[in-house]
C-alpha cells in the first residue's frame, strides 16, 4: 500500500531501492514440486528485510522539525509532539509472502499471493505498522494477465493533529499550552484490479517488447475520532 509524501521522498526512496537490490539475493525462498499436468500446485515462500533512512517521516516543515527536536513547555503540555520522538528515522521493512501457483483457465497459470509487511521504526515506535495484501493473478496467454488485488493496514499513526483549544484564562488569546492535540490514527484499505496485454514480443531481432496495462479500484482511509473529517476515499485509475 502506497502512502503519498510531500517531502523527504527522494532520500527515502533511493535508499530503499538500493537496499532492495542488495538484499534481494539474500531473500530466503523455498519451493515445493512444480504443478503437474493434472493441476498440482507449486508453493513458494519468500522472506526479506530492508532498511531505509527517512529524513522526514512526519512530513514536517523545517521549522516544525526543529520544534519536534526541542519542544517548548506549551507544546509539551498540549501534546503536540507526543509519540513523535525524532524528526528522522531508520525504518526496517520486514516482509513475507507465499505464492501458490497452479493451472487455471485454459490451462494457463494462476497465482494466489498473500503478503504481509511490517514497518519497524527505530525512533518513532508509534509509527510502526502492519500491512496485509492479497493478489490473485490469471495468465491469459500471449503475455496477457488479469489481476485482482486487495490491501489493508489496520492502524497507522500519521502525526498529532489539533483537536481542541480552550481559552482557560479568558484573555481572548489561545496560547500554545491551551491547545489540545490528539493522535491522528487511521486504517486504510484498497481494492482493485488490472488487465495487461502484450503488444510486441521481444525477440532476437528486436530485443525490446511492449505491453499495455489498465486498471482501477477503490481506496478508503478512515481516521479514528475526532478526525473523521480527514477521511479520504474514492476511485483509483491506473494506466
Amino acid at each position: 500500500m502506497t502512502r503519498s509524501r510531500v517531502s523527504g521522498w527522494t532520500i527515502a526512496t533511493s535508499c530503499a531501492l538500493a537496499t532492495f537490490i542488495l538484499a534481494a539475493p539474500s531473500s530466503a525462498q523455498t519451493e515445493a514440486a512444480a504443478p503437474s499436468a493434472h493441476g498440482g500446485w507449486k508453493i513458494s515462500a519468500t522472506i526479506g528485510a530492508t532498511g531505509t533512512y527517512d529524513d522526514n517521516p512526519f512530513l514536517l516543515s523545517p521549522t516544525k522539525k526543529s520544534e519536534l527536536e526541542a519542544p517548548s513547555a506549551g507544546q509539551v503540555t498540549s501534546g503536540k509532539y507526543v509519540n513523535m520522538t525524532s524528526a528522522t528515522d531508520l525504518v526496517t521493512l520486514l516482509s513475507g509472502s507465499l505464492e501458490f501457483k497452479g493451472r487455471g483457465i485454459s490451462g494457463q497459470t494462476v497465482r494466489v499471493i498473500p503478503r504481509a509487511d511490517y514497518e519497524l521504526y527505530g525512533q518513532n515506535s508509534e509509527r510502526s505498522n502492519l500491512g496485509l495484501r492479497l493478489d490473485l493473478e490469471q495468465d491469459l496467454g500471449h503475455g496477457g494477465r488479469v489481476r485482482a488485488r486487495g490491501s489493508y493496514a489496520p492502524s497507522y499513526f500519521a502525526k498529532n493533529y489539533l483537536a481542541d483549544a480552550v481559552d482557560g484564562n479568558a484573555d481572548l488569546v489561545i496560547s500554545s499550552d491551551e491547545r489540545v492535540y490528539r493522535p491522528g490514527q487511521y486504517r486504510e484499505a484498497e481494492l482493485g484490479g488490472d488487465l495487461r496485454f502484450r503488444l510486441v514480443k521481444a525477440a532476437k531481432h528486436h530485443p525490446f517488447g511492449a505491453a499495455i496495462q489498465v486498471g482501477g479500484g477503490y481506496y478508503d482511509r478512515a481516521y479514528d475520532s475526532p478526525f473523521a473529517t480527514r477521511d479520504l476515499n474514492g476511485p483509483l485509475l491506473d494506466a
